[in-house]
């Protein structure tokens, strides 16, 4: 069956966020729109996995932070009164500052902040960035304008971030309860 030519266009079709696939200039078939919501789908489906996992890693922090800052309170000070004005990276910096005075400890502390360093980058990245395909491969443009390949070599090194990071936090705040 001869599938329906669609008019020329030239541009963009968005994705939540800032993330797009640039379009080359046309004709364009259905089967094209199709393959690009396919394309559309799965980014958003990265997205999503990478910015909630990084929130996840972010609630942490607000744990420790809120434990270390706040010994002993019930209510939740930290979250009720700071938290809203914190950004992910000044949480990260108050995080080191917490480590490096070793208020808490940990085994490879300098590994720890590193690991979280790099997942503050990688959800600003997705967050603000721009995921798009190229001779069906998947990119990530950074704000800085630096294009990286999203391969599974990235996503097997981000997701080792992620479980580590989630084993030290998850170390700490149980050393930080009360007992």
């Amino acid at each position: 069956m001869r599938q329906k030519k669609i008019r020329q266009v030239v541009g963009e079709i968005d994705v939540k966020g800032n993330g797009f696939i640039q379009l080359a200039e046309g004709p364009f078939t259905a089967s094209d729109l199709k393959s690009v919501m396919k394309s559309n789908i799965i980014i958003r489906n990265v997205r999503a996995n990478i910015i909630n996992n990084a929130l996840w890693v972010e609630d942490f922090l607000d744990d420790i932070i809120e434990k270390v800052l706040f010994p002993g309170r019930k209510e939740l000070v930290f979250r009720d009164s700071i938290y809203e004005d914190l950004r992910f990276r000044k949480k990260g910096d108050i995080f080191r500052s917490i480590i490096r005075n070793k208020i808490v400890s940990l085994d490879k502390p300098d590994e720890v902040i590193r690991q979280i360093q790099e997942i503050i980058t990688i959800r600003n990245d997705f967050a603000h960035g721009k995921v798009f395909f190229r001779r069906r491969k998947m990119f990530l443009e950074t704000l800085k304008g630096k294009e990286i390949e999203l391969n599974d070599s990235y996503f097997i090194r981000a997701n080792h971030n992620f479980r580590k990071a989630r084993d030290a936090l998850s170390h700490i705040l149980r050393e930080l309860k009360p007992r």
